[in-house]
């Protein structure tokens, strides 16, 4: 499954480190929808946590 572009974003910002607050006043978006972004975008990638991601 493809992830949408704000998906992409999200996920970019969690990998370099940024919290969803941070992530969240970047995009213009709420903490929760950073959040339920990141976990759309975990469960297409068939991740739980953005650290198995990093390696």
């Amino acid at each position: 499954m493809d992830l949408s572009l704000r998906e992409r974003q999200v996920v970019g910002y969690a990998l370099l480190g940024f919290t969803n607050k941070q992530t969240a006043y970047a995009l213009g978006l709420t903490p929760s929808a950073i959040s339920m972004c990141l976990r759309g975008a975990l469960r297409k990638l068939g991740s739980n946590r953005i650290e198995d991601l990093r390696s």
